[in-house]
């Protein structure tokens, strides 16, 4: 009896012996931890919407083996930073990654995989705020004396009464003037803007010139992808400007864009309304931004070939 329980004892021993040498043998994989990093210049393969980025880095760090956040540092037009949640997938000796940040406005999507300690990452912005489409101009209405009722353009001016501009022309009849002629002019040269679902502005524009008292004849083009760019907030679309494209079109030589990169490199902001029923919109910029325009217009206007901007510049 007693040899038995001997026997007994032995074998218990050697099951938790063996059992303990199997746990020691046992590796964990912890590679995923070598995601964790941030990726630049020759480490970093970095396109948005499929254009290939330069000088930018991202930021990976890997929570567990199958997650991740992907911070984005100035890469989405007026964000300055955003931080995606992203599964983490290994394949091989590779790890996939891939997540969204979402919004009502819009949602910024991130798919790659880090391969040798190189991350390449594609980000796709696409725009789900209701100003994302196609807008034709408002058309021209008048009344039964063919009076201007109202167009594409308008302008609200508040001074107080009796206030001349120049000495001579009344403030309050400015914005009569400037509704009638600038909603013909440009009508003539704009049909339609659309803010894709990209974050990119294009335009459908005319180059057959303007007239005030003869019928021009529109021949309508869609302008380039790449010298605009856009983001919302809910009152307010942010305009981006290639200013290196702009500039590359210029007449002449400029010693310094200072104010213009001054007043473009946080997005321009341009109000917007939308009507209730969606198909119809106001869009507008305020005194604030018109009084650090109007300094600007003499250099803008020497800047800009007629042929630039996607063949906008004469518009522009």
């Amino acid at each position: 009896m007693k040899k038995n329980l001997l026997y007994l004892f032995a074998l218990i021993c050697s099951v938790s012996l063996f059992t303990a040498c199997s746990d020691d043998d046992e590796k964990t994989d912890d590679s995923w931890k070598a995601v964790s990093a941030t990726y630049s210049a020759e480490t970093l393969k970095l396109s948005l919407d499929g254009t290939e980025v330069s000088d930018q880095s991202v930021k990976v760090t890997a929570n567990s083996a199958e997650s991740a956040s992907v911070d984005l540092t100035k890469l989405i037009p007026g964000e300055a930073e955003i931080t995606v949640d992203a599964k983490m997938l290994k394949t091989g000796e590779n790890y996939a990654l891939e997540g969204e940040n979402k919004t009502d406005l819009r949602t910024v999507s991130v798919k790659g995989a880090v391969e040798s300690g190189i991350l390449t990452l594609d980000v796709k912005l696409k725009i789900t705020a209701p100003i994302a489409g196609t807008w034709k101009l408002a058309e021209i209405k008048k009344d039964e004396n063919d009076s201007f009722v109202s167009g594409p353009l308008f302008m609200t001016w508040e001074a107080e009464d009796g206030t001349l501009l120049g000495g001579f022309l009344p403030i309050e009849s400015i914005p009569a003037l400037a509704g009638p002629l600038g909603s013909l002019v440009l009508g003539q040269v704009l049909q339609n803007v659309t803010f894709q679902d990209n974050g990119q502005i294009v335009a459908s524009y005319s180059k057959s010139g303007i007239s005030l008292d003869k019928p021009v004849t529109p021949s309508w083009e869609t302008s380039e992808e790449g010298y605009a760019a856009y983001n919302v907030t809910e009152t307010q679309i942010l305009v981006f400007l290639n200013l290196e494209k702009i500039i590359a079109g210029s007449k002449s030589e400029q010693s310094s864009f200072d104010p213009l990169i001054e007043l473009v490199k946080n997005g321009i902001p341009v109000n917007y309304e939308i009507a209730s029923d969606g198909n119809s919109a106001r869009v507008y910029i305020d005194k604030e931004l018109v009084d650090k325009i109007v300094p600007l217009l003499p250099m803008l206007s020497g800047m800009i070939e007629d042929n630039a901007l996607g063949g906008m510049g004469a518009f522009v």
